[in-house]
């Protein structure tokens, strides 16, 4: 008896957390756990953000799961992996003292906090994320915590969170170009048996656009770019991230379009989280510039040049805004030619 309401549980809670990732703008992801019921949609909606790279609001979702369920393994994995960013491999891209706090809040020691998985896939997971915030320098890091999921999901072939986080993880564990040829072409060959699994995964349609970022390979990645935005259309990142794509076929409508949309939600999120306007995308304003130019609308594209100069002559401007202003203002004489 109590064997088949445990089941009923967690057919409960997987529905329940797919149902609210789909209606949330987020992608439908299944990620069976053993956390409460009512702690999966704060889990889920961490789980869609870390897929579209929205780290901090990601943070906030999983850091919510824990005030509901404390007890809930994975809603500290997930707080600690959110500290994880990036698509290729850059020795400042993981957060180390944030992701191990994380941890800290769950055990303060790996022994204790590894008893506490309630199962071994559960456990598996966090003692992935263990080695990526454990001894030893950045690139060894990260290629332990690539190896520890590749052995999750040989483990648990089923499992598509493990299969897209080990596709991710390939990429992370090469600095772009070249040398990480291989690993991408295999990271977008597993992103994209998960999205012919699940056509509404975020993370396996973000990670074959990444894995395919380049002129040979972007159309392998066109049927991901179609889809990414309508899968996560809550995601600032999710909206910009198939430009990468279009970009590489010319098709410039299509560019402007998803910066323009990528844009206009960060400008949304920063004013709904009462945040400075130095926390809009310049990323995707850059991009949208860029494109202006490749169809002659030069009007339009000083005027991106315009808008994140203001931002950047706000005393809360980070240099990485300066440096694109910079680089917009250069590419606006150069492009158009007004020497």
């Amino acid at each position: 008896m109590k064997k088949t309401w445990f089941i009923a549980l967690i057919v409960i809670v997987v529905i329940t957390g797919v149902s609210y990732a789909q209606e949330s703008g987020l992608g439908k992801i299944d990620f069976p756990n053993s956390g409460s019921a009512e702690a999966q949609l704060a889990f889920l909606n961490g789980m869609g953000m870390v897929h579209s790279f929205e780290w901090e609001d990601a943070i906030e979702s999983f850091q919510e799961a824990q005030k509901i369920d404390p007890d809930f393994v994975l809603a500290y994995w997930g707080e600690a992996l959110s500290h994880y960013e990036g698509h290729h491999f850059e020795p400042n891209s993981t957060d180390v003292p944030a992701g191990r706090a994380a941890l800290q809040k769950l055990g303060r020691t790996k022994k204790e906090r590894l008893d506490k998985a309630p199962n071994d896939r559960e456990r598996c997971y966090l003692e992935a994320v263990e080695l990526l915030y454990g001894a030893g320098s950045p690139e060894e890091r990260t290629q332990a915590y690539s190896d520890r999921m590749a052995a999750l999901w040989k483990a648990y072939p089923e499992d598509h969170e493990a299969a897209s986080l080990y596709a991710l993880s390939l990429m992370r564990a090469k600095v772009w170009g070249p040398e990480s040829l291989r690993s991408d072409m295999q990271a977008g060959a597993i992103a994209q048996m998960v999205l012919r699994a699940n056509p509404d995964h975020p993370g396996a349609a973000h990670y074959v656009i990444h894995a395919y970022d380049d002129p040979i390979h972007a159309p392998i990645a066109l049927y991901a770019a179609y889809k990414y935005s309508d899968i996560a259309p809550s995601a600032v990142h999710a909206l910009h991230m198939p430009a990468h794509i279009f970009v590489q076929h010319g098709m410039w409508d299509r560019v402007v379009e998803r910066n323009v949309e990528s844009y206009a939600a960060s400008v949304e999120r920063a004013k709904r989280k009462g945040l400075s306007p130095t926390r809009h995308s310049w990323h995707a304003l850059y991009w949208l510039q860029y494109a202006y130019l490749q169809q002659g609308q030069y009007d339009k594209a000083q005027e991106c040049v315009d808008e994140l100069k203001a931002i950047a002559s706000r005393e809360d401007a980070t240099r990485y805004i300066a440096n694109t202003v910079m680089r917009m203002e250069s590419l606006q004489i150069a492009e158009s030619e007004k020497w």
